[in-house]
C-alpha cells in the first residue's frame, strides 16, 4: 500500500564529465604517490577511452593531464613502448585544434 505523504527516494544525480575527470586526476595522482602502478595505468587507460566518448572541448586540460599520467603509468611500469596504440589516435586531435597543452603532453 503506498501512502502519499511518503518520500520517493531520489534519481541519483548525472555527474559532469569535467567534474568525472577531475576527480579521476586526483585519483591517479594519489594512485602513482602509493606506487600502485597497474591500478594507475588501468585508470588511466578507461579515463582515456572514455575522453574519447565525451569529445567536449573543455575537457582538453584535463585529458592533456591524463595523457600525461597514462605515460607516466606506463614509464614507471617498465612498459613504455606498449603506449604507442594510444599515441595515433590522440596526436593528431591536438594538432588538429591547436590545444598547446595537449601537443607538449603528447610529444
Amino acid at each position: 500500500m503506498e501512502v502519499d505523504g511518503a518520500p520517493k527516494p531520489a534519481a541519483p544525480a548525472e555527474v559532469d564529465p569535467e567534474i568525472e575527470a577531475f576527480v579521476s586526476v586526483l585519483v591517479l595522482t594519489w594512485l602513482i604517490d602509493q606506487k600502485r602502478i597497474d591500478d594507475a595505468r588501468t585508470l588511466s587507460e578507461r579515463l582515456v577511452d572514455q575522453l574519447a566518448t565525451w569529445n567536449r572541448r573543455t575537457l582538453d586540460p584535463l585529458s592533456a593531464k591524463v595523457y600525461f599520467f597514462l605515460s607516466r603509468s606506463y614509464e614507471l611500469a617498465n612498459r613504455l613502448a606498449d603506449i604507442r596504440v594510444y599515441a595515433p589516435s590522440s596526436f593528431p586531435i591536438g594538432y588538429q585544434l591547436s590545444f598547446v597543452s595537449t601537443q607538449i603532453d603528447l610529444i
